[in-house]
């Protein structure tokens, strides 16, 4: 009895310690992806974020926390990027309306400082997963060839 109580508690160590190094790969995938990432839960509270979406949004990094509202995160982002409440509020509704989707929605986003991202809204059973590219550098390079033609 004594050796098969042993045996389960050594195997659900190595089942922990095997969980413990899959959530630390996972974090630095994360944490080190080209894309900004963002899972959105059904209640609209920030459920995760990675450190690019945060640069790519021009964010501080103290502004960011896991379960803030969407509202509250987009204030956020509009206020970086000086954006009217007007606005802030278009976005939110676009954010809700792409939430509701039963499909993916992909858009691009200028900002008033040029910068382009292309921002795709994947509605998941407990919320929604949103992913960010900066593509401004392809942009500008379509528009400087389409210049030259």
């Amino acid at each position: 009895m004594l050796i098969a109580a042993s045996v389960a508690l050594t195997a659900a160590s190595r089942f922990d310690l095997q969980a413990e190094a899959h959530a630390r790969a996972m974090t630095t995938a994360l944490e080190n992806m080209s894309n900004g990432i963002l899972k959105i839960s059904t209640g609209e509270r920030i459920a995760l974020f990675n450190r690019r979406l945060v640069t790519l949004l021009r964010l501080n990094s103290e502004d960011m926390t896991v379960g803030m509202s969407l509202e509250t995160f987009l204030n956020c982002v509009g206020n970086a990027n000086g954006w009217d409440a007007a606005r802030i509020r278009r976005v939110l509704m676009n954010h809700r309306q792409w939430m509701a989707n039963d499909e993916e929605t992909s858009i691009e986003h200028v900002f008033d400082d040029g910068r382009v991202l292309s921002i795709t809204c994947q509605p998941v059973n407990d919320g929604a997963v949103l992913t960010y590219d900066d593509i401004s550098m392809a942009r500008q390079a379509q528009y400087e060839i389409a210049q030259l033609a």
